[in-house]
């Protein structure tokens, strides 16, 4: 996904300038992931009502999401699940507290500070700043990324081919496996009982039925570069969604996304 290319563009930054904003980058990606599996976890089981996820609702619609829009969603999701005794495709155990108020959700409060600061023009400017800034960043990253250990074991999948198992009485997926950018796709397949749609990103976790994405993130050929990048919704104006590929910057607009998350909350 989209943390293992910004990690690939923190080991291979070259100056210091370049490392800070790679991190910067990855914090995004921890964050966006989350929230993407966070809503979609909620609309699959039926928990879309949350206040955290009708605050987001209003965001998408009113001219962007913000970050803490993200992490808000994660929250709630991850609270509302543990009254549930419902794991959240991991996002629960993630999400553990630990000694001392720290753990993932600390670590992400503090890296959507540290990130506005930099976005909204506080960022460092000096060696001495960018030295004092890239220390605390990294050392947040480096916990955040402990915490989201329990992303090894799933898979976003875009499913291209559906064939029906009459002897296991099941069918087969199969699809490229979304690591990140266009180098990152790898085959995948795995088998489920229920049919799924085609051209549908899918969280595939082990033990539970696949997990639609959709709308929250899809897989699209982008307009600019015209490689296959992952987009999720930013905004929505009148007649469309304006979607944002995290790698590149590079936005896409999406009618179907647009009706889509307009009926799901009803706006």
């Amino acid at each position: 996904m989209w943390v293992h290319t910004a990690v690939r563009k923190y080991r291979h930054a070259l100056s210091l300038a370049e490392k800070h904003e790679a991190v910067i980058q990855c914090a995004e990606s921890l964050i966006l992931s989350q929230g993407i599996m966070s809503l979609a976890v909620a609309t699959d089981r039926g928990r879309a009502d949350l206040p955290a996820i009708s605050q987001w609702k209003q965001s998408v619609a009113r001219g962007g999401v913000s970050l803490g829009h993200w992490v808000g969603a994660f929250k709630a999701v991850v609270e509302d699940a543990r009254q549930h005794n419902d794991p959240a495709a991991g996002l629960v155990e993630a999400a553990a507290r630990k000694k001392g108020g720290k753990g993932l959700i600390a670590d992400l409060d503090q890296l959507v500070a540290l990130r506005n600061e930099v976005r909204h023009g506080a960022g460092p400017r000096t060696r001495a700043e960018f030295e004092k800034s890239f220390e605390r960043i990294e050392k947040l990253m480096f916990s955040s990324l402990s915490g989201c250990a329990f992303l090894a074991n799933t898979r976003w999948v875009h499913a291209e081919r559906l064939r029906w198992l009459p002897k296991a009485g099941k069918f087969r997926v199969s699809g490229p496996s979304l690591m990140g950018d266009h180098p990152d796709f790898s085959p995948a397949s795995f088998d489920t009982a229920h049919p799924l749609a085609d051209d549908r990103l899918y969280l595939v976790v082990p033990q539970e039925q696949p997990i639609p994405l959709a709308p929250f993130c899809l897989l699209s050929d982008c307009p600019t570069c015209l490689a296959p990048e992952l987009y999720y919704p930013d905004r929505l104006t009148n007649s469309t969604a304006l979607l944002k590929s995290l790698d590149r910057g590079h936005e896409l607009e999406s009618d179907i996304v647009h009706s889509t998350i307009r009926a799901w909350g009803a706006l």
